[in-house]
């Protein structure tokens, strides 16, 4: 799922067992997860960010998945299944979920009829925006700061409690095994946990990666030739090997606007206070653009604040995270009341290029007028306490993975069946 998110997604897992019944039942298998990127109630849309996002791919698949095409009618879609959904289109009907959707039914062998409020919310609606109820678990509760996610599907774990958590005792919970899993941490940390044997460390793979954000809005940053000369005056290299100690994590250099450019003289730039990584990076950028006569005030606020800024428009630049994949292309629709953006980017060409899946237009239309410009790929890896086991690959934005973990078959369960140093890659 798309998500704005926090920086790596730093979110914690601890595994415990819950009280047995009565009347000799097994015992569920609990994995507490501490979600250090808030917790926002599970409805599809722009309010699923941070951990809830990243939680939502064990409760939801996107409708790319499941669907390969869309005619619009109104308020009325035509959803074609794909012949390779394991799903048929009555029960993909029964578990779409979408903002503002009205009813979804079955009206032939692979079409489904999707009714939403208003013509405007469907035509807002993108394989991107639609998800079908059917992952491997499903919410059993929620309250404030904490949900319960019950399997439905195949793992070996039967629940999943998510709480949210401080960043700041990430590792002296795992140190402490009072955490499991350290799901997501920076790749400049990893030497502190290689060679651990209680300590599973995998790499993994880069999905997203640190962008700046231009608010497309503010009367500093309206002009694309300003944004096209403050993309072009940022040295990624340096950045990136403040940021991850590695200067080959840096994305390719922006191409600037040719002749003279008139820069705003003090911009304002928002960082997550909780993310190491993020500040330094907002450092040095600071640095410089301090150097083409930009003041750069860097602003690390709270999560709360920084969703909150964003949503409402009240910012300059913001440091943040941006997918990989396909699903960036989400991020840069046209915003509406109930989805804002990081950017406000409004480009009905654009939206056209991304519903019909001409993402190359659809890139071609952000290099030109340059809502974001990406610096350097979010290199991080999972450190798992080595009594679980399984063949995993951790993900940065989403916690599908968990799915496949399981206790190790031991009586302790320290390393079980992928203990020691060969667990460390």
């Amino acid at each position: 799922m798309a998500s704005r998110g926090a920086p790596a997604g730093l979110l914690f897992i601890l595994l415990s067992a819950c009280s047995g019944s009565s009347d000799g039942q097994a015992e569920d298998i609990v994995f507490r997860v501490g979600a250090t990127a808030g917790l926002s109630a599970f409805i599809p849309g722009a309010t699923l960010q941070g951990s809830s996002a990243a939680a939502a791919d064990l409760i939801y698949e996107l409708g790319t998945e499941h669907i390969e095409g869309i005619e619009r009618a109104g308020p009325r879609l035509i959803l074609k299944r794909r012949a390779r959904s394991r799903f048929t289109v009555q029960q993909l009907a029964s578990s779409l979920r979408s903002q503002n959707l009205v009813s979804a039914r079955a009206i032939a062998p692979d079409l489904i009829e999707a009714v939403f409020t208003d013509a405007a919310s469907a035509e807002r609606t993108d394989p991107w925006s639609l998800v079908f109820d059917v992952g491997p678990f499903k919410v059993e509760s929620q309250s404030q700061g904490h949900a319960r996610l019950r399997r439905r599907g195949r793992s070996a774990i039967d629940v999943i409690e998510i709480v949210e958590v401080s960043a700041s005792d990430e590792w002296r919970k795992l140190m402490a095994r009072e955490l499991d899993v350290m799901s997501s941490s920076p790749a400049l940390f990893r030497e502190q946990f290689a060679g651990m044997a209680s300590v599973r460390v995998l790499d993994i793979p880069a999905t997203i990666t640190a962008t700046l954000f231009f608010n497309v809005h503010n009367p500093a940053l309206a002009a694309v030739e300003v944004r096209r000369r403050i993309a072009a005056g940022l040295n990624r290299e340096a950045i990136a090997r403040v940021a991850t100690g590695d200067a080959s994590s840096a994305r390719p250099s922006q191409a600037g606007t040719q002749g003279a450019v008139r820069l705003p003289g003090r911009l304002s730039l928002l960082a997550l206070e909780g993310d190491s990584t993020t500040v330094l990076a907002a450092s040095v950028i600071r640095h410089q653009l301090g150097r083409l006569g930009v003041v750069v005030d860097v602003l690390p606020v709270s999560l709360e604040e920084f969703g909150s800024r964003l949503d409402s428009g009240s910012h300059e630049l913001a440091l943040g995270p941006l997918p990989k994949g396909d699903r960036r292309f989400g991020r840069f629709m046209t915003p509406g009341p109930t989805t804002p953006s990081m950017t406000g980017f409004a480009d009905p060409d654009y939206d056209a290029a991304v519903r019909r899946q001409d993402l190359a237009q659809a890139r071609a239309i952000l290099d030109r007028e340059v809502p974001a410009t990406e610096l350097y790929e979010v290199r991080t890896f999972a450190a798992i306490d080595a009594r679980f086991c399984g063949d995993v690959t951790p993900n940065d934005t989403s916690w599908r993975w968990m799915a496949d973990l399981h206790l190790c078959q031991n009586d302790e369960g320290e390393g079980g069946e992928e203990e020691g140093e060969g667990a460390t890659r």
